[in-house]
């Protein structure tokens, strides 16, 4: 397949592909990563957005905002950490049909998480949520799968309180973008097996088809983009 060739031809198509996409690919992923996350999320992403959030168990009573909540794993353990107001949102319906499903099954209506649709790729409805509402905005995982990550920041940035946190996780892209071969080198003359990384189109992205998950039931859009774009 040639990717830039097979690509939507327009921004807006890519997005409205990319929602779509994820919609088909909500009960798929919700099912893998299960009601607490994946071990990754479990191990690596929660307990580092956590610190960086600065949230305490039982002294967090704060008002927080996730952006991309998929299936709500984080935005329930908000709630379980003590956070006053969780308002977990994505742009994907199906996402949130089973997040609402699923947390409700889990933790009855506790009043405290309120999922919400939202295109965070549109400044205006971020602000539309209100200027300075929010301590904390959380986006985990997930600015890989926008289109465009300008309005986040900007819409961020005017529903952040003055002393406001805002946390991203991300996988690093020199490393784990679709760019980026893996590979061993032998040394005969010492039998010795080196691991390498070939890594291009570092500072040269595009939009790109690839795999979240083995087996999934069909490829999605990444938007990787170097440390400096982000």
């Amino acid at each position: 397949m040639d990717q830039e060739a097979d690509l939507p031809k327009c921004a807006d198509d890519i997005h409205n592909f990319t929602i779509k996409s994820w919609n088909k690919l909500a009960s798929f992923y919700s099912e893998k990563h299960g009601t607490h996350g994946n071990i990754f999320h479990q191990q690596l992403v929660s307990p580092v957005a956590e610190k960086l959030l600065d949230i305490v168990h039982g002294q967090s009573d704060i008002n927080i905002l996730e952006i991309g909540c998929g299936s709500g794993v984080f935005a329930r353990k908000l709630a379980e950490l003590g956070c006053r107001s969780v308002l977990a949102t994505d742009f994907s319906e199906e996402f949130l049909k089973i997040a609402i499903s699923t947390t409700t099954e889990i933790m009855g209506n506790n009043g405290i998480i309120t999922f919400m649709k939202l295109d965070a790729t549109i400044q205006a409805d971020i602000v539309a949520l209100g200027l300075s509402r929010f301590e904390k905005v959380v986006c985990n995982m997930a600015i890989m799968d926008m289109s465009d990550i300008d309005a986040l920041f900007s819409g961020v940035y005017k529903v952040l309180n003055a002393n406001g946190t805002f946390v991203i996780t991300v996988l690093h892209p020199c490393f784990n973008g679709l760019s980026v071969q893996r590979g061993i080198e032998e040394n005969w003359d010492s039998a010795e097996y080196t691991p390498y990384l070939k890594i291009t189109k570092y500072l040269k992205w595009t939009p790109s088809y690839g795999i979240g998950i083995e087996g999934q039931p069909e490829k999605q859009l990444y938007f990787y983009r170097p440390l400096h774009v982000i």
